[in-house]
């Protein structure tokens, strides 16, 4: 059945009939023949993407715009959001309320969180590919990022195509991260936000990168049961499940009709999971939807 598909696809490849941009929603289509053919999910190797549909479809966060990423916090069982111009830090609950904002003075194109451990979280500025360091038990209504910790990174800067996406590996205590494109990038940052030891490394991998054929990265999550991956692509409208070297695991589309959504998410700009595997994607300016999983 796979080599079937395969052959397929080169063939239309052949005539001319893939155009730029349309391979990943034909790889999709080739991870929904998988599971038609597997006749079950297989529990326990992954998230496993194809079994969620949506449960909340498109609910509007009111006096919200340019929402950027979500992060879920199992401790205080809410949401963490950005917006990114003027940067805020927003509290959320799991249904979209605003229940605190939190101005991010100096921070100018706020793209990124990830929650690292219980009680920090790490935000990304995107065009000075910087990452700061916040204590989230002691969060004033407005604080100045610059006597926040922080490191810059400043790997191939190219303006607004910088770091878009964070997850944190709590059982390697490393941070990934992505960028967004030209190119796209997958590495790990060890050493912060803890940097008592003085030594932080990057680690990147060039196979990796290659293997992502979605067309941008707008979106990070790191599933900590498995160590999987969940990238998330604006411009593919696809979520997608790799493991860390990169190899597809499983998708959801993110377009109208699929997964129950009653029309494409607009502009998918975050994901996180909470404990019991709903999904969680906000796009802009301030739309949030959750997905569940179905048949296990």
């Amino acid at each position: 059945m796979q080599a079937g598909v395969l052959a397929l696809l080169l063939m239309l490849g052949s005539w001319g009939a893939v155009r730029a941009g349309e391979l990943p929603w034909l790889t999709h289509s080739w991870f929904s023949l998988n599971t038609w053919w597997q006749g079950s999910s297989p529990v326990g190797t992954g998230v496993w993407l194809n079994d969620y549909q949506v449960v909340l479809d498109g609910v509007a966060l009111p006096d919200v715009e340019g929402l950027s990423d979500v992060q879920y916090d199992p401790q205080r069982q809410q949401l963490w959001a950005l917006i990114d111009r003027p940067a805020q830090l927003l509290r959320l609950s799991l249904q979209g309320e605003v229940l605190q904002r939190i101005e991010l003075n100096g921070m100018g194109d706020a793209e990124a969180l990830t929650l690292a451990g219980e009680h920090r979280l790490v935000v990304a500025d995107e065009r000075l590919q910087r990452l700061y360091s916040l204590d989230i038990d002691q969060l004033p209504a407005s604080l100045d990022v610059a006597d926040l910790p922080q490191l810059t990174l400043g790997l191939g800067r190219n303006g607004n195509k910088g770091f878009e996406g964070l997850g944190w590996d709590e059982s390697q205590q490393r941070l990934w991260v992505a960028k967004e494109r030209d190119p796209k990038q997958l590495f790990y940052v060890q050493g912060f936000p803890d940097m008592a030891a003085g030594n932080v490394a990057i680690e990147g991998d060039a196979e990796r990168d290659r293997r992502l054929f979605v067309r941008d990265l707008s979106g990070l999550h790191v599933d900590s049961l498995s160590g999987n991956l969940l990238l998330l692509s604006d411009e593919s409208q696809l979520l997608v499940e790799v493991d860390q070297a990169g190899r597809p695991q499983s998708s959801l589309s993110l377009r109208r009709g699929q997964a129950g959504l009653s029309q494409s998410i607009p502009q998918a700009e975050g994901v996180s999971m909470d404990t019991a595997g709903n999904l969680y994607v906000i796009s802009e300016p301030n739309l949030l939807y959750v997905f569940a999983r179905q048949g296990r």
